[in-house]
């Protein structure tokens, strides 16, 4: 945990966001994602053009206020989900080029994906360690944690907290 903390640190994700300019981190640079590091004084001290940094830093703050924002989905397995997913597209597409496409071949493929994203899921559930369900951290990151599920009459009332 404490890595976690000192990786995600203010001044630890400075450095892999604002590396210095021609550094071997460079290549490899993290885009902004804490307001410290919307600086453009900060990029100017480790060796970037002002006036690029400056249009490179309003861009990105267009595009987060923008209506139609769409950010990573973040919850446990998050990145295993979407590689699933990616790997599967991916292999359907190069197997199916001159195939003509037909309901049978696209609930294969999503019949595949359900079943390995289950069993990730399920598998990250199960863990010993594991004190929330990805269902529940994937709700609580959304603000629609369902905490309760009342019976009334036979009509289920879904309580959020």
């Amino acid at each position: 945990m404490e890595f976690l903390t000192y990786t995600a640190s203010k001044e630890q994700s400075r450095l892999l966001v604002i590396p210095e300019v021609n550094s071997s981190e460079t290549a490899s640079g993290f885009d902004p994602y804490r307001k410290s590091h919307i600086d453009v004084d900060a990029f100017v001290e480790q060796g970037y053009d002002r006036e690029t940094t400056t249009e490179y830093l309003a861009s990105i703050g267009e595009s987060l206020l923008s209506p139609n924002l769409a950010t990573d989905i973040r919850f446990p397995k998050a990145a295993e989900i979407h590689s699933i997913l990616d790997t599967h597209v991916i292999n359907h597409l190069n197997t199916t080029g001159d195939v003509e496409m037909n309901d049978e071949l696209r609930r294969e493929v999503v019949n595949s994906v359900d079943k390995e994203w289950a069993k990730t899921i399920n598998d990250y559930n199960k863990k010993g360690d594991t004190t929330e369900s990805v269902l529940e951290q994937y709700q609580r990151l959304r603000g629609v944690y369902v905490s309760e599920n009342e019976v009334r009459d036979g009509v289920v009332f879904i309580l959020f907290t």
